[in-house]
């Protein structure tokens, strides 16, 4: 059966609202934690744009959920996801549902399900089945750490109970690789009697087949915090957070067909130090990521860094933090957001002491856009922003309005954007619902229909916008791939 555009007519007045609405020029807005601050001292839900305005979503409390150490999701149901490391039952941990109206709801009181668990960094991901995958730093029957599923009817499931020999507490997060298998590191444990307690890499299926494929040693590196970063070299790249030939952590490259892990950076003062996040890859195929701690001289110990690397290990310090003027002690992870910009906090530093929200252009350098305070929320620890365009409400009421959209849907990663004729051109880009880009390209000026491919994409739930030269919105939706 060929698919079908339904066609209708509406009034003059307001087919000119709509598509006024629909030319409005795409606006970059970016979601955050803080772990800290607030009407309650329990921490905040918050957005930024890159002109700095900076609101309150969400006020954390104890009753749902308190000091959160890490990052939102943004799911397929248009729900924000998180764990805090306090609050819910017994004051202990949960992770909590945030909807768009800023209502908190605790899905799981962690301790009373494994014990204290302590999330720390562990960020929940959407995999390709829809359903929550995470990782809590304690808990579980070892009280080192668990593996978990979580539906987002509230359901949930151990994978995996971490025993110190296969890994010991995980500080970073999961991610999910086209064959389904879930990848992650620990801080501590694994390894032999030479090696144990420096932390290892591991495979995880969505049924909870545990395998440990790499043992820390200390000298290779010790230790890491954050999560893997799969690039399109088809390789793992990270960091740890000690190790390597200063103790000061290492940037390293792990090959998952082959086994084989290169040490590409050691980290020792002068290029930066205590890596706490991860890294990311960005449109000009570098890595960028940041340090806690920064030496620019032999005596002092300075207050982190912005870095690029290549994939091939050449190492440039960007940006040297200066604890007042632009933060100090970064402790996350880096977003390049759809303006091509990179965004990060600070978990410390700024005006007030209590962490700063910058921009950093890849041509411009850095910019400062927030300072942390009290009221409105303050030290964000082991977290990312997500860009979430304005919590995408009304997606679809502005899709197909002028005869765009986007067709089928759901697809397999094979669909048609129609542009009803538009001359100019224009580009598409698609987001997950972790608020990163996956795809993005130039629409041939003058077809009708263009043709996309990103059958390479795992299946999910994604989000897609249609801009002009100018960056003005010409359609905007959701879609669904399913193989």
């Amino acid at each position: 059966m060929k698919n079908k555009i339904a066609t209708f007519t509406l009034p003059a007045f307001i087919l000119v609202f709509l598509l006024s609405f629909t030319l409005a020029p795409a606006q970059v807005v970016l979601y955050g934690l803080t772990s800290a601050g607030g009407d309650y001292l329990a921490g905040t839900i918050f957005s930024v744009t890159p002109l700095g305005d900076y609101k309150t979503f969400a006020e954390l409390n104890p009753t749902f959920a308190s000091q959160p150490y890490g990052s939102l999701l943004y799911a397929s149901d248009k729900n924000f996801y998180a764990s805090s490391v306090l609050g819910g039952y017994g004051g202990s941990c949960t992770i909590f549902r945030c909807d768009r109206n800023g209502i908190l709801t605790t899905m799981i009181n962690l301790d009373s399900v494994w014990g204290s668990s302590e999330p720390q960094g562990n960020n929940l991901i959407q995999a390709m089945d829809g359903n929550l995958y995470g990782m809590t730093t304690m808990g579980g029957p070892n009280r080192v750490g668990v593996i978990y599923k979580l539906q987002l009817s509230g359901k949930y499931s151990a994978l995996h109970f971490f025993n110190d020999t296969d890994g010991a507490s995980p500080y970073g997060s999961l991610i999910q690789t086209k064959d389904g298998n879930l990848w992650g590191m620990t801080d501590n444990g694994g390894g032999d009697s030479s090696s144990i307690g420096f932390g290892n890499i591991f495979r995880c299926t969505p049924s909870g087949k545990y395998t440990s494929v790499f043992n820390f040693s200390g000298t290779n590196g010790a230790n890491p915090l954050g999560d893997l970063l799969l690039a399109n070299d088809g390789n793992f790249y990270g960091l740890t957070s000690a190790g390597g030939l200063y103790g000061m952590g290492v940037l390293f490259r792990y090959n998952p067909s082959s086994g084989i892990y290169t040490k590409l950076v050691d980290f020792k003062g002068s290029n930066g130090a205590t890596p706490s996040g991860s890294l990311i890859q960005a449109t000009d195929g570098k890595l960028y990521g940041l340090t806690a701690n920064y030496n620019d001289s032999i005596t002092y110990f300075g207050y982190g860094s912005l870095f690029s690397c290549t994939l091939s290990g050449n190492l440039t310090t960007l940006v040297s933090f200066n604890d007042t003027i632009n933060g100090a002690s970064p402790t996350g992870t880096l977003i390049q957001a759809s303006d091509g910009n990179l965004y990060g906090m600070t978990s410390a530093g700024g005006i007030y002491g209590l962490g700063t929200i910058f921009q950093y252009s890849l041509t411009n350098g850095l910019n400062k856009l927030v300072d942390f305070k009290g009221e409105t929320g303050y030290y964000p620890e082991y977290g990312k922003l997500i860009e979430v365009d304005n919590l995408p409400a009304g997606l679809t009421e502005i899709s197909h309005i002028n005869g765009t959209g986007l067709f089928p849907n759901p697809n397999n990663g094979k669909f048609t954007i129609r542009l009803s004729g538009n001359s100019n051109y224009s580009s598409i880009e698609v987001y997950n619902t972790l608020g990163e880009k996956v795809f993005a390209t130039v629409l041939k000026p003058g077809i009708l229909d263009n043709s996309i491919n990103m059958d390479s994409e795992p299946n999910g739930v994604y989000l897609y916008r249609v801009i002009d030269a100018t960056g003005n919105l010409i359609s905007n939706g959701k879609f669904v791939i399913h193989k």
